[in-house]
């Protein structure tokens, strides 16, 4: 389940990343760097036309396209061309030839009858990275989790532990999939409880509590264990 739940979150981390990513490029420009707060309070305002109104349809926010408002403005017997883009309804009712708003300082320019464009893209780009590496976490985990208990099946030793009990997976009847508790004592005498998953828990139907069952233990590390597969029980009539 872990390494699933990874790939699914990765899947859709990257996704929604690789999304905004396009979308970020799409509607990236220069205009997107000026700082409109400071033309706002510093800059000096004028009239200018507008000369072209182009919609961006590649990129959807709530089911709006941003728009770019190009315009021209004069500024001490000097035309200058501004472009501005924004989301803001009202830009419907704009045409071409129409008279703007324009505040400009120095070589930048926005028009104040309209709402700044700004989405956030850099943060949600950086919460799927966030969530993408969840999603690593968790696939390594369960990675590690087969690499340790594929290791206890070829060099762990037989150890002989107490039955604790079972905990099917599923609340149906016959289900052979659930978790088994056991506990076992490490060659230092320290007792450690542990529990596996297994896919064979018919195997315990008729263990109670407090009965022996064989188990794999690791060798280097005696905190990992691991129930001794069904097939490796029969074939040597342990009683697991």
């Amino acid at each position: 389940m872990p390494f699933v739940a990874g790939i699914v979150i990765c899947g859709i981390s990257l996704y929604i990343f690789v999304l905004f990513s396009f979308m970020s490029l799409t509607l990236s420009q220069e205009s997107l760097d000026v700082d409109y707060e400071k033309i706002e309070k510093e800059g000096t305002s004028t009239q200018g036309v507008v000369t072209d109104i182009s919609t961006i349809y590649s990129a959807s926010i709530n089911g709006r396209h941003p728009s770019d408002i190009s315009y021209d403005y004069v500024v001490d017997g000097d035309t200058l061309y501004g472009q501005f883009r924004t989301i803001d309804p009202d830009v419907f009712d704009l045409y071409v030839g129409d008279e703007v708003d324009v505040r400009y300082l120095g070589s930048n320019s926005m028009l104040t009858d309209f709402e700044t464009f700004s989405f956030p893209f850099q943060i949600i780009q950086y919460v799927c990275l966030i969530f993408l590496g969840i999603g690593v976490t968790l696939m390594l985990y369960a990675v590690i989790r087969v690499v340790v208990k594929s290791q206890l099946l070829k060099y762990g030793k037989i150890v002989e532990a107490t039955f604790v009990k079972t905990d099917p997976m599923l609340s149906v009847a016959f289900s052979t999939k659930g978790v088994v508790f056991y506990q076992y004592t490490t060659s230092t005498g320290r007792v450690i409880n542990a529990k596996c998953k297994t896919d064979d828990l018919f195997l315990f139907r008729e263990v109670k509590p407090g009965d022996p069952i064989k188990i794999f233990v690791g060798t280097k590390n005696e905190n990992n264990s691991s129930l001794i597969p069904a097939v490796e029980a029969q074939r040597n009539r342990w009683v697991i």
